[in-house]
């Protein structure tokens, strides 16, 4: 479970599994009643290291936010394999508003994120796909296994 994280944190972490400057994210921000145009967000290496070996992401339903961000780039930047279920589909820059007319508070997203093909991150699907119950950790060692066989 993980309800998400800090960007300017999981980048380096990010740039820790790369050797080059790459894009991991594509961003839009809500502008009235619509979008902005599309903007390109990359991961810079980071460390006196690289970590090359296979990696895999493990997610679950409880993965919302940057925990969503974090292995939408990993995949993104060609690095790691996700294992696990579907995650809480949110968007980035989360704010809160209050309904005029009922005061109801809501949140909304401000800023929908995307992956390199333009596919919305709250559509994202792991690459294995872990049933609800089933033993993520296990399936995620086993995918991990066959990578550095």
């Amino acid at each position: 479970d993980n309800g998400g994280g800090d960007t300017a944190v999981a980048r380096p972490i990010m740039g820790r599994f790369i050797t080059e400057t790459k894009p991991y994210a594509r961003m839009r921000r809500r502008e009235g009643r619509g979008l902005s145009d599309f903007w390109t967000e990359t991961v810079e290496p980071r460390g006196p290291f690289t970590y090359t070996r296979p990696v895999v992401v493990l997610t679950n339903h409880w993965s919302g936010s940057m925990a969503e961000g974090f292995p939408m780039g990993m995949r993104g930047l060609g690095r790691a394999t996700i294992v696990g279920t579907p995650m809480m589909g949110l968007g980035a820059a989360v704010f809160p508003i209050t309904l005029d007319r009922t005061g109801l508070k809501a949140q909304y997203s401000a800023e929908p994120v995307y992956d390199m093909q333009n596919r919305p991150r709250w559509l994202m699907q792991p690459d294995i796909v872990v049933l609800d119950g089933a033993d993520i950790l296990a399936a995620g060692r086993r995918v991990l296994a066959a990578a550095t066989a």
